[in-house]
């Protein structure tokens, strides 16, 4: 299997999960703006625990912060079977890079690179205003 295989596959995949999320993401944002320097570190931390706890298999504590919709259109189980999907199309996991924060809309996004076997995909995780997970992808970088 080729990578730029793999890459369309992914390309699918993401849309597949980015469909879960669509309900609680704006749906015509405008492209991130950069945050400032002062920008909250725990949000980024918050990302990373998250992902974290998704790559341990521990998908019930990872769903634990989802919006309302969110958990409902990816609870638990369905999260479980993407995450194989992954590593079934991307290989083995690896590790997670430096999360970057921005502002899309009134949410706030972080973004942190996840290593596989065979490729690295952005894991996008974003925040509505109450401060829960109202998305999450996974997309080709």
């Amino acid at each position: 299997m080729t990578i730029r295989s793999i890459m369309k596959k992914f390309i699918s995949l993401s849309f597949v999960i980015a469909f879960a999320a669509c309900a609680s993401a704006p749906s015509s944002a405008p492209a991130p703006a950069p945050v400032p320097a002062t920008a909250p570190a725990p949000l980024a931390g918050r990302a990373t625990a998250l992902l974290n706890e998704i790559a341990a298999g521990r998908f019930d504590d990872a769903t634990s912060n989802f919006a309302p919709v969110l958990k409902e259109k990816l609870p638990a189980k369905t999260l479980a079977d993407v995450w194989a999907k992954i590593q079934q199309q991307a290989g083995a996991f690896k590790q997670f890079g430096s999360a970057t924060v921005s502002h899309e809309g009134a949410n706030d996004v972080v973004v942190v690179p996840a290593s596989f076997a065979n490729l690295t995909l952005d894991a996008r995780v974003v925040y509505d205003q109450s401060g829960s997970v109202a998305g999450l992808f996974f997309s080709p970088r």
